[in-house]
């Protein structure tokens, strides 16, 4: 499928889904107390959707689809949180997935098996904005660094590299 095609058919779907949660419907549903987010996150250089799970009051997974970018990823992360506040968690992350570069006039696309880890923080926009009720939606920001190793032939890519996401639980 053509990279144009696939960065619409990712736009709609977002767009789709940011319509039908509705800030009263994802607080009737739960609001924070849900252990599921959806969202977009960013590990240069590739962004895309992603959702998560909350497996314990420390431990989340998290799937990412990331086709936008010059390097695009398929990836699993598993996120532990280091320090717990009212407003924000410090946490880890490792990472594992598929990171494909598309190419250029003079090389072919490859795809490669990659990995990597991190540190980071998140925020919980509604309790800072809002902390004595709920008119806020529920969602969570976070910034993080990190290195990611990807073994491309022709596409050096082994790097340090900084990261945010914007989620919705739902």
């Amino acid at each position: 499928m053509f990279r144009p095609v696939r960065i619409a058919l990712v736009t709609f779907a977002l767009t789709a889904a940011s319509c039908l949660v509705t800030p009263d419907l994802a607080l009737a549903q739960g609001g924070t107390d849900s252990p599921f987010s959806l969202g977009v996150q960013s590990s240069w250089p590739s962004y895309g959707i992603s959702g998560r799970y909350e497996v314990s009051e420390k431990a989340m997974i998290q799937g990412v689809i990331g086709e936008l970018g010059t390097v695009t990823n398929f990836s699993g992360r598993f996120l532990y949180d280091l320090q717990q506040e009212e407003k924000y968690d410090l946490y880890a992350h490792g990472t594992v997935g598929m990171w494909r570069w598309g190419g250029n006039l003079l090389f072919e696309s490859e795809a490669s098996i990659g990995f990597g880890g991190g540190v980071g923080v998140e925020f919980d926009l509604q309790e800072l904005f809002s902390p004595d009720d709920e008119d806020f939606p529920p969602l969570y920001w976070n910034i993080e660094i990190g290195a990611i190793i990807a073994n491309f032939d022709q596409y050096s890519f082994s790097a340090a590299g900084i990261g945010a996401g914007l989620h919705w639980a739902f």
